[in-house]
């Protein structure tokens, strides 16, 4: 924050849920004494301060960007850039999981067979004999789609 070309102090209070486990939250203030911000929030833990990182663009090109047709453009383009990573990072996530069920099919396969082998064993302990409609496989995949926006392109 500037204020008359000068740095302005802020002073950050809080109250952390470590010790007190209700009305928590931050006050911001000025040094003059004048409430900038404040926030009650349950649970608050801990508040971390840093000031706002200079911005690297040249101050022409950070102009240039408020121009109508300029954003229009880049932010078209990073969303392109963005849905392709998301894609695929759904992918490889599909892939996993997909990867995942084939270990798990396997190792249940695995125990079906070890049991099938151990039935002269717990019969001669006299252990119950499962049968195969004892066990079953319930498989269940759920997929929600959590937010949809459209963009109209122009031509």
């Amino acid at each position: 924050m500037t204020f008359a070309g000068t740095l302005l102090v802020v002073l950050a209070t809080y109250v952390s849920n470590w010790k007190n486990k209700s009305e928590n939250g931050f006050a911001i203030w000025t040094c003059r004494g004048k409430k900038v911000f404040s926030l009650n929030k349950d649970p608050f833990f801990q508040l971390l301060w840093r000031p706002k990182p200079p911005v690297i663009l040249p101050k022409t090109e950070l102009d240039s960007l408020s121009q109508p047709g300029i954003f229009k453009k880049y932010s078209k383009k990073y969303k392109t850039m963005e849905k392709a990573e998301l894609d695929l990072v759904n992918s490889k996530r599909k892939q996993e999981q997909d990867k995942l069920k084939a270990d798990y099919r396997g190792l249940l396969l695995q125990r079906l067979k070890e049991q099938e082998a151990d039935v002269n064993w717990r019969k001669s302990l006299g252990i119950h004999d499962d049968t195969e409609s004892d066990f079953y496989v319930v498989e269940e995949c759920v997929e929600e789609i959590l937010d949809e926006k459209i963009d109209l392109v122009e031509t």
